[in-house]
């Protein structure tokens, strides 16, 4: 179409080759995790079209690029492409007549309500999911409660759309390990509701290891708690550690995540996965049924040798 964009019926076949560049195949898409949760992903809030813009520059990745991958000997590229989902049904003549205001306002109404959000996908061979804003689930009969979340506005060839979601996007071990991410995901809530920063993500890892450096900043392997914390702290909030077991203390982390949650605040999530290591995301809501699984949520005590006590 004239505006130089290729409309797709949404299919998993379409996202992976969407997701592939020079250096990452359709085949290695397909077989990404990340390329396959997003499958999943959207196809469970009803993708039915997707809509590939080729060219963008993303200010995200931008940061990274300059921050590493300029200076790298492998010529990477700073364009990006950016992936619109939509959960309605229309091909490229369609969108080229709303674009140039040849369609009514209904077909623009409908479009805009059908707006899924986007995936940026970054010209690189492994973390290829850059800053994505994706519609959250439904609520599910009110079981599900996304309070974290914020609108955002964005543009396709002037057509101005929203979609409210947390910011998301794969960890880059080069510039933006799991703790990073989580944090960038974070800030950028905790900015739209106290004013305070939202540093893209090398800052953040800048940030983190101004005075508290164990390894090289850039290439970035991941970050230890305090310097979480600090990182935290530079971007204008004070954190607050809560730690499941202290001592003989057991603190309700599941009341804890709600209560906060109930307050609009995201929570970064650390812990230790089986099989991998540390690890840390980003909590932007809750689930909560309508009765009551357990009668208590933690032990009250623990007996001597550090079994939960009764």
């Amino acid at each position: 179409m004239p505006v130089g964009l290729d409309v797709r019926p949404y299919a998993a076949g379409e996202l992976y080759d969407a997701l592939s560049n020079g250096r990452f195949s359709p085949t290695a898409a397909e077989q990404h995790f990340q390329a396959r949760y997003l499958n999943d992903y959207l196809t469970a809030i009803g993708a039915r079209t997707m809509v590939v813009e080729p060219h963008y520059i993303d200010g995200d990745y931008l940061a990274d690029f300059t921050s590493f991958y300029a200076s790298c000997f492998e010529p990477y590229e700073r364009v990006c492409r950016r992936l619109h989902f939509f959960a309605s049904q229309f091909n490229d003549e369609h969108l080229e007549k709303i674009v140039f205001g040849k369609a009514d306002s209904t077909a623009l109404g409908e479009l805009k309500d059908s707006y899924l959000g986007f995936v940026v996908v970054r010209p690189l061979p492994l973390a290829v999911v850059g800053r994505t804003l994706l519609a959250h689930y439904p609520s599910d009969g009110g079981r599900r409660h996304y309070n974290a979340v914020m609108k955002h506005a964005t543009t396709l060839f002037g057509l101005r759309l929203q979609v409210t979601s947390l910011a998301f996007q794969e960890q880059d071990t080069a510039v933006a390990a799991c703790a990073t991410v989580s944090m960038w995901s974070a800030l950028q809530k905790t900015a739209d509701l106290f004013g305070t920063r939202a540093p893209r993500p090398p800052e953040i890892t800048r940030l983190a290891t101004q005075s508290l450096l164990y390894q090289r900043a850039i290439p970035s392997s991941g970050l230890r708690l305090e310097q979480m914390l600090y990182a935290i702290r530079e971007a204008g909030l004070d954190p607050e550690l809560y730690e499941p077991v202290s001592g003989n203390v057991f603190r309700p982390i599941a009341s804890l995540i709600y209560a906060y949650s109930k307050a609009s605040l995201p929570i970064i999530l650390v812990g230790e996965l089986l099989g991998i290591g540390g690890h840390a995301i980003t909590i932007a809501g809750y689930s909560l049924r309508t009765t009551r699984v357990v009668d208590r949520e933690l032990p009250t005590a623990m007996d001597q040798s550090g079994a939960a006590g009764s």
